[in-house]
């Protein structure tokens, strides 16, 4: 547990949530405490136009609190146990979007005498909920989306693969951030059997078996083609025959255009906007010792 001080701070005002954002629920009128949340962070692809609370679930001991998108589609959860998880402590977000991830704290609402006076049920809220800009990162659309098999289903823990003759499974060995990881390469063992007699590419198929059923879930046409487009940015993805079998992608584009990092706060919690000043995040209404004014 890192930022304790920061992150009780937090709790004094709307941060993470925006200190202009409509925090009374729909369907019950019960306005959100600050002390419930002290920290949010989400990554993942679509989160450019905002993401906001769309709902907060109590019970006698849990609390759970989901958020959406600019769609109105829910992306990810959290929950924790009043008296048994710790205030302040980063719970892991569930993700329920592909792509998404990130953490929240909760504020000091899981201490036992502060969860009693929560109101049971589920409290809805509008999409005037919104979490503060800087909580976010937008990653994009990930170059490689899923890798998914034919029946429903996502690979989970260990997962086996299966060939015939015709299709070749290499391993090697790679790091990731200095982690080691294992990388599979799947190849086809005598590429020409599957391809047309014909010298023209556009003549349909007359393989004697298919290769490759679906990818992503994406079946072939009626001549057995499955066409791959491929959108260049301003020359940042180079496409590279390696073999007649092995097609590879080089990205060109660094780690800052694709996201950014968020802000560091001041000494009082505050996030700068683009311009380096505090006007996009006001001032708390009630303000903590020493710390800036109210807003007039």
């Amino acid at each position: 547990m890192t930022g304790i001080e920061w992150l009780n701070r937090n709790s004094l005002r709307s941060f993470p949530i925006r200190e202009d954002a409509n925090t009374v629920s729909l369907n019950t009128l019960w306005t959100l405490p600050t002390g419930v949340l002290a920290d949010i962070f989400i990554t993942g692809p679509g989160l450019e136009k905002g993401v906001y609370l769309s709902s907060v679930c109590i019970t006698q001991q849990i609390i759970s609190v989901s958020f959406a998108n600019s769609n109105g589609t829910t992306i990810a959860t959290a929950s924790a146990v009043s008296g048994v998880d710790n205030s302040y402590s980063r719970f892991p977000l569930q993700s329920i979007q592909v792509g998404v991830s990130g953490s929240v704290s909760f504020g000091d609402i899981l201490e036992p005498v502060n969860f009693a006076t929560l109101p049971l049920g589920i409290h809805l809220f509008s999409s005037n909920c919104q979490l503060e800009t800087r909580t976010l990162m937008d990653t994009g659309i990930p170059p490689v989306y899923a890798l998914s098999t034919i029946s429903p289903g996502l690979f989970q823990g260990t997962v086996s693969i299966n060939t015939n003759t015709g299709f070749i499974v290499m391993e090697s060995q790679g790091t990731d951030n200095n982690d080691p990881i294992s990388i599979f390469t799947f190849s086809l063992n005598s590429p020409a059997v599957f391809l047309s007699p014909c010298e023209n590419p556009s003549t349909p198929c007359e393989c004697p078996s298919t290769p490759i059923y679906f990818l992503n879930n994406v079946p072939p046409d009626a001549n057995g083609l499955i066409t791959i487009e491929l959108i260049l940015l301003s020359g940042e993805i180079i496409p590279l025959l390696i073999n007649p079998s092995t097609l590879a992608f080089s990205i060109l584009a660094t780690g800052d255009s694709l996201c950014q990092k968020p802000q560091m706060p001041d000494q009082w919690g505050r996030l700068p906007g683009p311009a380096g000043n505090y006007i996009t995040d006001k001032n708390p209404i009630i303000p903590y010792p020493g710390g800036p004014g109210p807003t007039i």
